[in-house]
């Protein structure tokens, strides 16, 4: 995940199920969120891998 605030780079764990649309940065506490109407959650957006719901998909096509 990459804060678009500070833009640090950290490891968080992406939930196998539901979809988190907020997030709070660890390093400088800011909050952000999903901006683009394509983005289903905050680790399509900000992190570097889809998360598994967008995996699943991809597998299957």
């Amino acid at each position: 995940m990459q804060c678009p605030e500070c833009c640090s780079k950290y490891t968080e764990r992406i939930p196998l199920k539901g979809k988190i649309l907020s997030s709070r940065c660890v390093f400088c506490s800011a909050v952000f969120e999903i901006t683009e109407p394509d983005q289903c959650c905050i680790y399509c957006a900000y992190g570097n891998m889809p998360c598994p719901e967008k995996q699943n998909k991809l597998k299957n096509q």
